[in-house]
């Protein structure tokens, strides 16, 4: 649902920057890079005023490096990254060579599952399996996202009691 949402501002961005560009420099060419540029440039305005309004008492110097960092981070996450993933999240089982304790990753407001295809691929090398979830539809309660989050933890539950008999019989002996 949110990869759906901004998938729509991408495009009406696009198409905005699109006329744009054309009604200024008559050109398709032009029309084209304008129309790739506005959704970049759009992030970047948002970025940057809420880093101003945010600023703390580092030096300028670090300001504007943790503001480069945000706008990679940000071209990557909200433009290349979450608005084309149309996999639902499953349980992924570990690859390396030493089970360890399953994981759920819960994302933040505004995000889906596909900010952790990073740290996905790391917790699966070092023995974890792992579901990602997508708290959706977005603009709810997180009182709302209770029944997914449960079906997520009974889910990565039953992995770990796969993993260890030892644990699965404490917790039925505790029902």
């Amino acid at each position: 649902m949110l990869a759906q949402l901004l998938r729509r501002m991408l495009l009406a961005q696009g198409l905005v920057g699109a006329g744009l560009g054309y009604w200024l420099f008559g050109s398709v060419v032009v029309s084209l890079v304008v129309a790739m540029l506005v959704p970049v440039a759009t992030m970047a305005l948002f970025i940057v005023v809420s880093a101003l309004l945010s600023r703390g008492t580092e030096t300028w110097d670090r300001w504007f490096r943790a503001l480069r960092g945000e706008m990679v981070a940000g071209v990557e996450v909200f433009l290349l990254r979450q608005p084309w993933g149309r996999r639902p999240p499953r349980y992924l089982p570990s690859t390396g060579s030493t089970p360890r304790t399953p994981v759920v990753l819960v994302h933040g407001y505004l995000c889906n599952h596909r900010i952790w295809d990073r740290t996905i691929p790391q917790l699966r090398a070092q023995g974890h399996g792992v579901l990602a979830v997508d708290l959706e539809p977005v603009f709810l309660s997180f009182d709302d996202y209770a029944p997914l989050l449960e079906a997520a933890v009974a889910t990565v539950l039953h992995q770990l009691a796969e993993l260890s008999p030892a644990f699965h019989s404490k917790e039925l002996s505790h029902d």
